[in-house]
């Protein structure tokens, strides 16, 4: 869809920016936590136990945590954490 003119173009850019684009991240989100929790009620009590033993270890969660940050970093750059 174009714009017509100046100000309908400015109006449209405001829209695309900060009402669709704002509404489409916040739909995603939701739908993606609802599978996850989903996912997660799903879970059996044997498979949490073996997340409990892989990912219970405050330790190793946050060597976890940084080697994904990290790779994110050197993936993307800082600007786009």
């Amino acid at each position: 869809m174009g714009a017509r003119n100046k100000q309908e173009a400015q109006c449209l850019s405001y829209l695309d920016d900060h009402v669709i684009t704002d509404e489409v991240y916040r739909c995603t989100e939701e739908l993606i936590w609802e599978g996850l929790w989903d996912d997660a009620r799903k879970v059996s009590k044997e498979t949490m136990a073996d997340l409990e033993d892989i990912y219970g270890d405050k330790e190793v969660r946050e060597k976890r945590q940084l080697l994904f940050i990290s790779k994110k970093v050197f993936k993307h750059g800082f600007a786009n954490l």
